[in-house]
């Protein structure tokens, strides 16, 4: 391959090969494969050969809206895989060889001459970059690079998320975080391919990291409270804007503890905002819904981190969360422009959160390490003798267990659980009704 194409000092990289598949809608490989630099020179000369000037022409949004003629043709487009060659079907369980290669994507930026700028800065920045090329609309960017290691499916999607984090600002789209990602092939003829670049060290940094974030764990403290209880991926996002961002996702208010893992009892209760992650944590929020989401997220964390300094690290989180849970994700833009119109309205004083606040009675330290039933059993005895507060606290418990197990929560399930009479539940239901039909659409 050096000698055909006159290239004797191009990495060996470039001889791995790859399958190809006829579109989108077939995980059946094509038969064929191709060596990396090839596949490189067909996406540079794409349009002689597949990529027709109407392709070109075509948008993919109209009026804001997505264009089903555009999806019509991208669909008929090659693809190929990056990241694993196969044995049969694409699937993890016929993965014949992972090739340390990782796709990255980009997705909607704001113009196609800010996605060339970004192109342009990525590439003179991190020399790990193999190739850099626009996406097919011309709006997102396709980005391969070269890592020391990936062990299997779940290892590819921590480090593509630990690249996304560090190294992009959160920009990358969660979306294509699968080892068996696979994408078109558009047409850039302006595609940067770098001869000899260098290799991230993925695996030595994702070590380094995991263990500073252990550490970070027990010396910060992560917030522990009913609106944490999810696991996952947006557990993480949050965890992670907790510890490093400094973002807070309770109000705080200033209670002291003389024992974590006892909690501080109010009778009467305090209203207070709680970003209720878990809530989005099983299902995608859908067109007609995304832009409520993600404007309640943006002014609850505005309205609990109101400084100024906080002002571009809610803005990356909400960005992260948009392309984790909307489906399909909202633009960029319009996600800086939602959020920016409510930061303006909180510089007025005219952000409203009332509609968002919440009864707690039972404020526990965030660096309790109590969990379920043993919190349960601790809370109860700072309400003897005030049976409504102790059946109320007996049914939320009971509602959170039931969630927690990924089962849908039913009435029965709660009076079950709880240990109440069939009375007792019902007479307190309608408080929770609201909260458990969320929880029961998201299962």
């Amino acid at each position: 391959m050096k000698f055909q194409y006159g290239k004797e000092n191009l990495s060996n990289i470039f001889d791995q090969e790859l399958d190809l598949f006829p579109s989108v809608k077939t995980n059946k490989p094509s038969g064929q494969r191709i060596n990396l630099w090839e596949l490189f020179q067909k996406i540079r000369y794409n349009l002689k050969d597949e990529i027709t000037p109407q392709v070109l022409l075509t948008n993919k949004y109209e009026d804001g809206e997505k264009n089903e003629q555009y999806n019509e043709i991208k669909g008929t487009l090659p693809v190929v895989c990056y990241n694993a060659t196969f044995k049969g079907t694409k699937s993890n369980k016929n993965i014949e060889k992972i090739t340390n290669l990782m796709f990255l994507e980009i997705d909607d930026l704001e113009s196609k001459a800010d996605a060339e700028e970004y192109k342009q800065e990525l590439i003179k920045k991190h020399k790990w970059i193999l190739a850099c090329y626009r996406s097919l609309s011309g709006l997102g960017l396709h980005l391969v690079i070269a890592v020391d290691h990936i062990e299997d499916s779940d290892d590819y999607r921590s480090k593509y998320r630990y690249i996304s984090d560090h190294y992009f600002n959160t920009q990358l789209d969660s979306n294509a975080s699968k080892l068996t990602q696979f994408t078109i092939l558009p047409y850039d003829f302006d595609i940067h391919v770098n001869e000899n670049p260098s290799i991230l060290p993925i695996d030595r940094e994702y070590q380094e990291y995991q263990k500073s974030a252990s550490s970070g764990y027990k010396k910060e403290g992560i917030i522990t409270s009913t609106c944490t209880f999810s696991s996952g991926d947006l557990n993480h996002e949050m965890n992670v804007a907790a510890r490093d961002r400094g973002l807070r996702f309770v109000e705080d208010h200033q209670m002291g503890w003389d024992d974590p893992n006892v909690p501080i009892f109010i009778p009467d209760g305090l209203d207070v905002i709680e970003v209720k992650l878990f809530l989005l944590f099983k299902y995608k929020v859908s067109e007609g819904n995304r832009n409520n989401t993600i404007g309640r997220l943006s002014m609850m964390l505005i309205y609990l981190n109101p400084q100024e300094q906080f002002h571009d690290e809610i803005l990356k989180f909400v960005v992260k969360m948009n392309s984790m849970i909307c489906l399909p994700p909202l633009t960029h833009k319009e996600v800086v422009n939602s959020f920016e119109a409510n930061w303006k309205k909180h510089l007025a004083d005219e952000l409203d959160v009332s509609p968002y606040f919440t009864k707690r009675r039972v404020f526990w330290s965030p660096e309790c390490t109590l969990k379920g039933k043993a919190k349960l059993q601790v809370a109860a005895k700072f309400v003897q003798g005030n049976r409504k507060q102790q059946s109320l606290l007996k049914i939320e418990y009971a509602i959170e267990d039931i969630f927690n197990e990924g089962k849908k929560i039913k009435q029965k399930d709660v009076i079950e659980r709880s240990g109440l009479s069939a009375r007792t539940v019902k007479n307190y239901w309608d408080q929770y009704k609201e909260m458990v039909e969320e929880m029961n659409r998201s299962i």
